[in-house]
């Protein structure tokens, strides 16, 4: 079954790349509108800190190693799964979902992996650049040797990106519109864009443990800078299995009971 899925995604890249290609302004386009985004990011954080020295326990090279890992995550989440799930209530009206059920392969893998956006690679691009830089700007105890940690961390981040987003689109199977639970994710992730330590006690359990949108980069961050103990990068992995587990058994659950929209 995974050999399958991996097949499959190796031809959605290439379909997928030759579409992007024919319209290369507007590749340049949509990285013009991320790297303002980033921007934004990048200047709230250095604005605040000209006035503190701390934030939420981390100094502002920190930080900017946390923006890093999000960059990452985010573009990673936009060039594989993001317009599959922006456009999945389009294509279960259009009947999508119903010609997906009759595949011999994954009805998840069908709908959610198609169309693979090659243009934000640019933003991964960014990504690497940035966190290589923020990492040149950390002192002790951090060392390069901590740098292959990202392998473990980055994917663990976007399973848990994955999930919640496939938790949230999977509503849509169990009643007609579901349009108020995407807004619902739009602003949690916004919750995940700040370091969770910036938030009382209370919040941060919530996006930590209930929606974990502080694993996709606080935690992650956290493995690579802190003074490193086993509990963080243990407690990111059981997330992000967790999270894939109820993420499918949610999903299988409700297709059990989806009735044709179109």
């Amino acid at each position: 079954m995974i050999g399958k899925i991996f097949r499959l995604e190796k031809i959605f890249f290439k379909l997928s790349a030759i579409a992007d290609l024919q319209q290369k302004v507007n590749l340049l386009t949509q990285f013009f509108n991320d790297i303002l985004w980033y921007g934004v990011q990048i200047a709230l954080f250095e604005a605040l800190y000209l006035h503190l020295e701390a934030l939420g326990g981390w100094n502002l090279a920190e930080t900017r190693v946390f923006l890093g890992v999000l960059f990452l995550v985010d573009a990673l989440h936009m060039v594989l799964f993001a317009h599959n799930f922006d456009s999945f209530n389009e294509r279960l009206s259009r009947g999508d979902l119903d010609l997906a059920l009759t595949k011999p392969v994954s009805t998840q893998c069908l709908m959610m992996l198609p169309r693979v956006q090659w243009g934000f690679f640019l933003n991964v691009l960014f990504a690497l650049i940035w966190l290589g830089w923020s990492f040149s700007q950390l002192g002790p105890p951090f060392t390069w040797s901590r740098c292959w940690l990202l392998l473990i961390v980055v994917p663990a981040g976007l399973s848990i990106f994955y999930s919640i987003r496939l938790a949230v689109v999977t509503t849509a199977l169990l009643m007609v519109r579901a349009e108020s639970f995407f807004e619902l994710f739009m602003g949690l992730f916004k919750l995940g864009t700040r370091p969770d330590r910036v938030y009382g006690p209370g919040m941060r359990y919530f996006i930590l443990l209930v929606i974990p949108v502080g694993m996709i980069a606080s935690v992650p961050t956290r493995v690579i800078v802190d003074p490193f103990t086993p509990w963080p990068i243990l407690t990111l992995l059981a997330a992000a299995a967790s999270s894939l587990f109820l993420a499918n058994w949610f999903w299988r659950r409700s297709l059990r009971h989806y009735t044709s929209k179109c």
